[in-house]
This record gives structure tokens, C-alpha cells and sequence, in this order.
């Protein structure tokens, strides 16, 4: 891979935080049950992806402690209708699925960009299922099966955004493997702590230390941007380093990243969103770019122990969080709190582990009347909220900004 010279941000401007209503949030029935009791998660390793949706097939695909399931959307929300109106389920994700997979311990599925194929990732090994083989099969099995190379586990999962079934894989370790459908796995790079594809899977961003890196889709390097972490940790403060958690390329002009500080002995601490967008459009190694920085101590914020960012719609994210219902005794699901280059929604924490919530967004700027006719609205599916979420807006003139959480 060829390395070009790094370029710096031209300008660091504090990101704020202003309430908007461009998003609202519609709750479908009551939540329902992911399976009957007991819920059977190990607290010390519940899924990091366990959840994955398809509109085009109107499918949901559900990680158990078991295996997974894949059931269908239209069900799901009879299901959460009929509750709502008998004040008890009748029924559960897994019990009204169309199959259940038996597949120890799975921590991440992820669908293909054109929904043909579903990846399920358990410890180092990667299992591809077909779709069409999942709904038809009594007992189905995987179609392949890949891995990475010991010891380590499979960290994430992208699929390239074309019709083309290419995908990335990253291990723990922070090597970077590519692979088809069918084809072998294998790997491309090392050190790498995350990694996304573009919007239209030309290219590919992947953070290294206190770089971001844009890739051509055969790995060759096009930018090198060094992220501007000093502001958030100070230069005093030796002992703290600033690990990439996440990335999400959200538009052709912004990419989202998820960030976290490491002490010496190894603890995370505080959490930090950083949107960067390009003044000119996209990304390329003549274009200027900002930062905007807004930092939370850790605990102070309404998200407890938060990692990881989930794509929840072509223009947004979800920031997911883990933690401790003392009612329940375990680590509840993951908090998802939408992000986007516009707009950022954090919700609370307080939820049940053991049901999931669905919810319609809509965008409000659209025209509400023809939106269900166009397909604009976007089935949202999480653990449930017992309380509704507000949301604040960061303006659009910020080139590059951040948020800590």
C-alpha cells in the first residue's frame, strides 16, 4: 500500500448541541419478547451486532444465546399490536420465527448490501448463511464458512455497499482481512482498529493510531488525515492515548468516528464522536477540513460505558452503550442513540433487556403523507425505552465536529 504525506485540520471549532423536531419517533404496540425466560445471555459476553434488518424482505435476523433466528417484520409488529391491546404476550421473536439457527455464542450478524446473505460471527470464525436457504430450509447450514487467524476473534463485519457480495472483516487484533462470497478470505493489512466502506463502495476508510486513512477499494492509499486529539487530552496528560473505535462513512462528504480514551492500566474512559465533513464535497487530498470538539468527564452523561456505531438509515448512525440494570443483575442492551451529520438523538438508558421496541422514524422535513408510498420511513428495532428521547442538532456549517459523550 502507498503511503501519502498526512495532512492536518485546518481548524478545531467545539460542536453544539441545539434541539430540533427534523426527527420524531412512533412506537409500534407494546415491546416484545426475544424469547421465552429464562432471557439465557452470559452477561460477560453478550453480542456486540445482534441484530440485523431487511426491508426489502421485510426480515428481522435476532441473536440468541442460543443461535439466531430470522423472523418476519410484519409478525413482529402484529405481535407488538396484540400485546398492546391484551397487556400480555402471547409469543416471542423466537417463537414466531420463520427458522432458529442453532449456532453457539454469536456476537455478530451483518446482511449483505443486496440482502442475499447473512454473516454470523462466532469467536474467529465467520459463517455465511444464503437468505433464500434460511426461509426454505427446516435445518439450514451455513453456505461457507471463514476465519481469522488465531487467537483472535472477529471484532467487525462491513459489506461492501454495491451489488458486488465483497466484504471486510477485522479481527481483535487489528488485522484486516477482504473476501467474496464464495471465495477465500484473506488478509490485507495489520494494525488497524476501524474500518468502513464509502458510500458507493468505491473507496474504504480505516483509522490507524491517530490517523484516518482513505483507501481505494484495491487498498491503495489516496489520504492520510491526522484526527485532532490533543484539545480532548490535553498535552499534560501522558498516560491517556485516544483509540478508534468505530467509523461509519454516513456521505460522500462525512464521516463518522467513534472514539475512546485508554489509560496506562488499560481502562476506557469517556467516549468521543467526531463528525468530519469535507468543505467541497468529498474526500481527497487537496480539500481543507475542521474539527469541533465538545467533551463530557466520564459519567457525566446520560450514556454509560458507550461503544461502537451502528448504521441506522444511508444518512445516519446509531451510538450503542452497555449498562447495568441493578434490578436486573446484568448488563442491559445496547443504547441506541441516533447521529448524523445534522442531527444527534440520545436516548436513555433505562430499558428491558429482554424485549425489543419498534419504533417508525420519520423524517419530519418530509412530506408525512407520502412518505409510507416512497419507503422513506425507516423501521427502527431496539431494546425498549421507558421514556422518549430527545434530540439536538448540530449545525450544518461545521466542516468537522465532535461530540463526547
Amino acid at each position: 500500500m502507498a503511503s501519502s504525506s498526512a495532512i492536518e485540520i485546518d481548524e478545531e471549532i467545539e460542536g453544539e448541541q441545539v434541539g430540533t423536531s427534523d426527527y420524531f419517533f412512533e412506537r409500534i404496540g407494546e415491546p416484545v419478547p426475544i424469547k421465552p425466560s429464562p432471557f439465557g445471555f452470559d452477561s460477560q459476553s453478550l453480542p456486540t451486532q445482534p441484530l440485523a434488518v431487511s426491508e426489502r424482505r421485510g426480515l428481522v435476523f435476532l441473536a440468541l444465546s442460543s443461535g439466531f433466528c430470522v423472523a418476519r417484520t410484519e409478525e413482529l409488529i402484529a405481535l407488538a399490536l396484540e400485546i398492546k391491546e391484551s397487556g400480555k404476550a402471547s409469543s416471542s421473536v423466537q417463537q414466531c420465527s420463520v427458522v432458529d439457527v442453532p449456532l453457539r455464542e454469536v456476537q455478530i450478524l451483518a446482511l449483505s448490501f443486496d440482502d442475499s446473505t447473512l454473516a454470523a460471527a462466532v469467536g474467529g470464525d465467520v459463517h455465511f448463511f444464503s437468505v433464500d436457504s434460511l426461509l426454505a430450509d427446516k435445518a439450514p447450514k451455513p453456505s461457507f464458512t471463514c476465519s481469522v487467524d488465531e487467537p483472535s476473534c472477529v471484532k467487525d463485519i462491513k459489506w461492501r455497499k454495491k451489488s458486488e457480495n465483497s466484504y471486510l472483516v477485522l479481527s481483535d487484533f487489528g488485522k484486516l482481512y477482504c473476501g467474496t462470497v464464495g471465495g477465500p478470505m484473506k488478509d490485507v493489512m495489520e494494525d488497524v482498529d476501524a474500518v468502513d466502506w464509502s458510500v458507493k463502495g468505491n473507496y474504504i476508510a480505516l483509522a490507524k493510531e491517530d490517523t484516518l486513512r482513505i483507501l481505494s477499494s484495491k487498498f491503495k492509499e489516496r489520504l492520510c488525515m491526522v484526527l485532532p486529539f490533543k484539545s480532548w487530552i490535553g498535552d499534560s496528560d501522558a498516560s491517556c492515548t485516544v483509540k478508534v473505535d468505530s467509523i461509519r462513512w454516513v456521505r460522500p462528504d462525512s464521516i463518522i468516528l467513534g472514539c475512546f480514551q485508554l489509560t496506562d492500566d488499560e481502562n476506557e474512559e469517556n467516549y468521543l464522536v467526531q463528525v468530519i465533513k469535507s468543505k467541497e464535497g468529498k474526500f481527497s487530498d487537496n480539500k481543507k477540513y475542521r474539527s469541533a470538539l465538545k467533551s463530557h468527564p466520564s459519567g457525566s452523561s446520560p450514556a454509560n460505558n458507550v461503544r461502537g456505531l451502528t448504521q441506522t438509515s444511508p444518512e445516519s448512525v446509531s451510538i450503542t452503550s452497555e449498562s447495568e440494570n441493578p434490578d436486573l443483575g446484568l448488563p442491559e442492551f445496547r443504547d441506541p442513540t441516533l447521529i448524523s451529520p445534522e442531527s444527534t438523538q440520545i436516548g436513555p438508558n433505562s430499558r428491558d433487556p429482554d424485549r425489543i421496541q419498534l419504533e417508525l422514524a420519520l423524517d419530519a422535513h418530509r412530506n408525512r403523507d407520502t412518505q409510507s408510498k416512497s419507503g422513506q420511513n425507516h423501521l427502527r428495532m431496539h431494546p425498549d425505552r421507558e421514556t422518549q428521547p430527545h434530540l439536538c442538532s448540530i449545525p450544518s456549517r461545521i466542516c468537522c465536529r465532535s461530540l463526547h459523550i
